[in-house]
């Protein structure tokens, strides 16, 4: 049955597990927020902390059947749990660690120090979950965290990040008063001390061994020289996170599989252009070196300039064509706690669009950048003409899209081009 949009929503309780060492239960509110029931939970299934995709399972008086729910997990992924753990394993037998042999065989001496950069405006509540997050990581080599406020209205940002963490030195605040989350993640590009920076937006709540991840995607393959973890949503509470998600499928789009990305695959021809791979600017890393010498992300686009997007696409494929990979590292989870409350859900979908042919537009411009594109323009035009492309498969057959969610992201895509000469131009004078 769909989910409805409208007042009569249906909200899906968001939790996750570990088959190795299930909980006893989990805590589930009988409602949401605005008061709609539970009746169903999207799980996100661990095995050892490695995940292995969704399950949703139904809610009944607020309490989910973990029992019947880690058997279906079980079934629907033994290939890969007998693969993690290196021979058949048994459901039935003792708890399991929760975090796995390949993420704590990694060399302590070998794991690089990391630099986190955030970029907030106005939101320092925000910020600061995100910074505590971060900071819980049991991570054995040095991390620092760097706040950059951007174009803020106010100090409240400055004051409260002096209040909770003035005297940790892993901790540094960075004013940016000119407006563009590309040039706020610039600044902290810039004053990183570390040979990996790692770049999240402020709604983001990093998982326990995300630090640990990032790390081990940057050992897949000599030559990675970015990592992008995965997004999944935090809530869909709202009807505004069950179609963003729908739509987006940050939770979703890389599967649980890692991958190493490189410029060319035979079986793609759309591909590194088929951004749904491997892109999302709320969670991704990069050696700190390469990405200064590639200029970091573009000033034209992102949030704070007219292109309003589009950096988190451009940047990645930057490093793909100057000889480097991109691994997408699922195990690298920074939940997505955005409740989509501070503009018209138009207006998001709006954005995205713009920002993807913003992008488009800016690497037709770059000579270096544009026989690439137009070699690949023959998939790609119908594929931008069809609207939504990284869908989530469950929830984009349960939840209806209006039709004005559609037209805004073409109006957007059909408008990019445009923002970014605009922007491009901007940033000239």
């Amino acid at each position: 049955m769909p989910i409805a949009t409208g007042s009569g929503h249906k909200p899906l309780w968001v939790g996750e597990f570990d088959v190795a060492d299930p909980p006893a239960r989990l805590a589930i509110g009988p409602t949401a927020p605005d008061g709609a029931p539970y009746h169903q939970a999207r799980l996100l299934v661990r095995f050892r902390g490695e995940p292995l995709g969704w399950s949703t399972v139904a809610v009944v008086d607020g309490e989910i059947d973990l029992a019947e729910a880690r058997a279906g997990a079980v079934a629907a992924s033994r290939a890969t749990i007998d693969r993690l753990a290196g021979a058949p394993w048994a459901p039935d037998g003792p708890p399991q660690p929760t975090t796995s042999d390949d993420l704590r065989a990694m060399p302590v001496d070998e794991l690089p120090a990391i630099s986190v950069v955030i970029g907030t405006r106005n939101r320092p509540r925000h910020v600061l979950g995100c910074v505590e997050a971060v900071l819980k990581q049991h991570y054995p080599s040095p991390i620092e965290v760097l706040i950059v406020d951007n174009g803020s209205c106010d100090s409240s940002t400055a004051e409260l990040v002096a209040a909770t963490h003035g005297a940790d030195e892993r901790v540094r605040y960075l004013a940016e008063p000119r407006p563009g989350l590309s040039r706020a993640r610039n600044i902290g590009l810039s004053a990183a001390r570390y040979p990996i920076t790692a770049f999240l937006s402020d709604d983001i709540r990093v998982d326990a061994q995300w630090l640990l991840a990032i790390a081990r995607g940057f050992r897949r393959s000599p030559d990675v020289r970015c990592v992008t973890g995965s997004c999944p949503p935090a809530y869909l509470d709202t009807p505004e996170q069950l179609m963003f998600e729908a739509t987006m499928s940050w939770g979703t789009r890389f599967g649980f599989e890692p991958v190493v990305h490189a410029y060319r695959a035979e079986h793609d021809p759309l591909h590194p252009y088929r951004i749904g791979d491997f892109a999302i600017g709320a969670n991704m890393a990069f050696h700190t070196e390469t990405f200064r010498r590639l200029g970091g992300f573009d000033e034209a686009l992102g949030p704070g300039t007219r292109a309003r997007g589009g950096e988190d696409l451009d940047a990645p494929i930057r490093i793909l064509a100057d000889g480097g990979r991109v691994a997408a590292e699922p195990a690298a989870i920074g939940w997505h706690a955005d409740r989509f409350d501070d503009r018209p859900f138009d207006a998001h979908l709006y954005t995205y669009g713009l920002g993807l042919t913003a992008f488009l537009t800016k690497h037709l411009l770059e000579p270096g950048l544009r026989g690439g594109l137009i070699r690949r323009i023959p998939t790609g035009i119908p594929t931008l003409l069809k609207g939504f492309d990284q869908r989530d498969e469950i929830l984009s057959r349960e939840v209806p899209i209006p039709l004005r969610y559609h037209l805004w992201h073409l109006a957007g895509r059909a408008m990019g081009p445009l923002a970014y000469l605009r922007s491009r131009w901007a940033g000239r004078r």
